[in-house]
């Protein structure tokens, strides 16, 4: 495919020289190479068996259909894949997965047991399986995984297979509680009690189909908080009341499935170890737990972590969720000290000590609706510098408290040329040019040389 373009003044008309050229132009060979709708599987496998590096640098650019499920067949189970090459027979079986074929299953099924000393080929094949999230990948699932189990030194690889089953809690409740029986496996144990911890805090599985299993729940729950106690983490991130990530926190998964057994003598010595923590994830899960079963709160704990901005926005969000946000410390019940505890958390992984200052609230209009912009000024003093900069949170014009951000920014570094007020009105403006991406945001006394920008 070709484009031709000249420049031409648009007062007056195309000059004679343009118009010919551009009308008669033919190219040499309108045809170069193979048409792009052309099969190009035939040429990626003869690629793979001749070792050319275009295979292994364009494999995921293939596009397999069902005719070609009898090559794939033969490539995954007969080729000799060499080490740089694993990972396109790992992509193969994946691919296999996609098709809509009744012969997939059973290939699946032959070839996992045929890959005894193959963990990475198992693992792929349970993916593939769980990938179809739906009830008859669950069965086949769980009858592959009581043949055999493939052991992974990479966590990521046995979390996917269960990363499917994170987003539909009633097709998880069928793995249970039959998928219990390999949690006391090391590698299989995170994912497998976070998807309980999930299921029990919706109400999607009754205590009965994990009761057998308390004292290990309980063991292994004494041991992750000595071992949490004793790293003295101060920032827990995830949390299992609102939006869960793809990593686990087992310490707070545990807390939940045990938060059933509180009364009994051994869990309640659990639960007061557990006030010892200093992780914003477990606590906060924790009183939410409480609220929501209308027990006591511990003195103090609730205005302990509202009063921690790192912890402050994870509270709120568990109580909401619990349907209790009335025992939300009202002392930080507004939006400015929520949006204060937001940037806290975008700073999670950030382990320099800095600070966060409320610094301007104003009315916003964006494509005439109209909005609430709160303004924050961050700042971090290290041994060898200082950083300054604002954030921005703009909220729906709004009575209600702890709606979701319309938009934040990522923080506008202060420079020494500017005053607050000036990068105020920068980070403004970005907020109204967001959705213009060749828009520039106006910045004073700046000047274009040969580099671009000064100070940009």
């Amino acid at each position: 495919m070709y484009e031709i373009k000249a420049v031409v003044d648009t007062t007056q008309k195309s000059s004679k020289f343009v118009t010919t050229f551009i009308n008669n132009f033919i190219p040499v060979d309108t045809v170069i190479g193979k048409s792009f709708l052309e099969d190009k599987t035939p040429l990626f496998f003869k690629a793979l068996r001749e070792n050319d590096s275009i295979a292994l640098n364009g494999y995921r650019f293939i596009n397999f259909e069902p005719k070609h499920l009898d090559s794939l067949v033969h490539y995954v189970t007969k080729f000799d894949f060499n080490d740089s090459q694993k990972k396109i027979q790992s992509h193969l079986i994946q691919q296999m997965g996609k098709l809509k074929s009744n012969r997939v299953v059973p290939f699946f099924t032959t070839f996992y047991e045929d890959s005894y000393n193959n963990s990475s080929a198992q693992t792929k094949i349970l993916q593939a399986v769980a990938a179809k999230a739906n009830e008859a990948s669950v069965k086949t699932l769980l009858d592959l995984m009581s043949k055999d189990l493939p052991l992974v030194s990479n966590s990521y690889e046995i979390n996917t297979i269960f990363k499917p089953y994170l987003d539909s809690l009633p097709l998880a409740k069928q793995l249970f509680p039959k998928i219990l029986e390999y949690s006391a496996i090391e590698e299989y144990k995170a994912p497998i009690f976070s998807i309980l911890a999930r299921l029990q805090l919706h109400s999607h599985i009754k205590v009965g189909a994990y009761k057998k299993y308390k004292k290990q729940i309980l063991n292994d729950a004494k041991i992750q908080l000595k071992r949490h106690l004793g790293k003295d983490k101060v920032n827990g991130i995830s949390g299992v009341f609102g939006s869960r990530n793809f990593t686990y926190n087992t310490l707070e998964d545990y807390t939940i499935l045990l938060f059933p057994f509180r009364k009994e003598k051994e869990v309640q010595w659990f639960y007061t170890k557990l006030l010892l923590s200093n992780d914003a994830a477990v606590k906060t899960t924790y009183v939410a737990l409480l609220a929501r079963s209308n027990s006591s709160i511990p003195n103090g704990i609730l205005d302990s972590l509202a009063a921690k901005p790192a912890s402050r926005k994870l509270l709120f969000d568990k109580l909401k969720v619990a349907k209790k946000l009335q025992v939300f410390p009202k002392d930080y019940y507004t939006q400015e000290s929520l949006g204060e505890s937001l940037i806290y958390l975008r700073n999670k992984y950030n382990r320099n000590k800095y600070t966060v200052d409320f610094i301007n609230q104003k009315d916003l209009m964006y494509k005439g609706t109209n909005y609430v912009g709160y303004y924050y000024k961050f700042t971090q003093k290290t041994s060898y510098d200082e950083t300054e900069k604002i954030y921005l949170i703009v909220y729906p014009k709004s009575n209600e408290i702890g709606v979701q951000p319309f938009y934040q920014n990522k923080g506008r570094n202060f420079e020494d040329v500017y005053s607050q007020d000036e990068v105020i009105d920068m980070v403004t403006e970005e907020f109204i040019l967001k959705d213009r991406k060749r828009a520039a945001v106006y910045r004073p006394n700046a000047y274009n040389t040969q580099f671009g920008y000064y100070n940009y």
